[in-house]
């Protein structure tokens, strides 16, 4: 888990370290929660460009969640990420709202 939490809104804790808009390595067909806490509330996006807007956005079938917070660009709740097998070697993750969060998602092969 992943948890993008209050006060600075690009601050990410991984268990009890915390870190400022870190870039991160992910592993083909791994799963990964991001859980987007922050407050005020923010938009979180993995997207194939680091531009604003949808059309740079991974396909809602990456992001798995029935409901509506759980998808890509929520602003709330957890966000479910299958790292595809074909996924492009860096993706990116961003806020649309706060552009000051963002960073790189290096996508490496599995052993």
């Amino acid at each position: 888990f992943v948890d993008n939490f209050g006060g600075r809104s690009e601050d990410f804790r991984f268990g009890t370290i915390v870190v400022g808009d870190p870039n991160l390595r992910l592993v083909r067909g791994q799963t990964y929660r991001f859980n987007n806490i922050t407050e005020p509330a923010v938009d979180f996006w993995i997207k194939y460009r680091n531009l604003p807007g949808e059309e740079h956005a991974l396909p809602k079938s990456n992001i798995l969640g029935n409901e509506p917070t759980s998808r890509n660009g929520a602003t709330s709740d957890r966000i479910t990420f299958i790292v595809p097998d074909d996924a492009p070697n860096i993706l990116y993750y961003r806020s649309d709202m706060q552009p000051d969060m963002n960073g790189v998602f290096y996508i490496v092969d599995g052993p």
